[in-house]
């Protein structure tokens, strides 16, 4: 069975914030970058961030995708 992975696609991240309207605690605009982030991941500085925590692959990802205006989420 496969694990489905949110993907951040940091590179094209507007920084306009609607994905952190969802989840909040979960998400930060990096300080560094000003772009979106997943706040258990190390480095904030990669292009490309997958999200594995499978109690988030649910209805809150499937939002983030939803309000995200530049197509910078995406689960596979």
């Amino acid at each position: 069975m496969t694990t489905a992975k949110l993907q951040i696609l940091r590179y094209k991240c507007i920084a306009c914030g609607l994905c952190l309207s969802v989840a909040p605690d979960v998400f930060i605009l990096s300080q560094a970058d000003g772009k979106l982030t997943w706040v258990k991941t190390p480095n904030f500085n990669d292009d490309v961030q997958l999200v594995t925590d499978p109690n988030l692959l649910t209805d809150i990802a499937l939002q983030m995708v939803g309000v995200c205006p530049e197509r910078a989420l995406s689960i596979g």
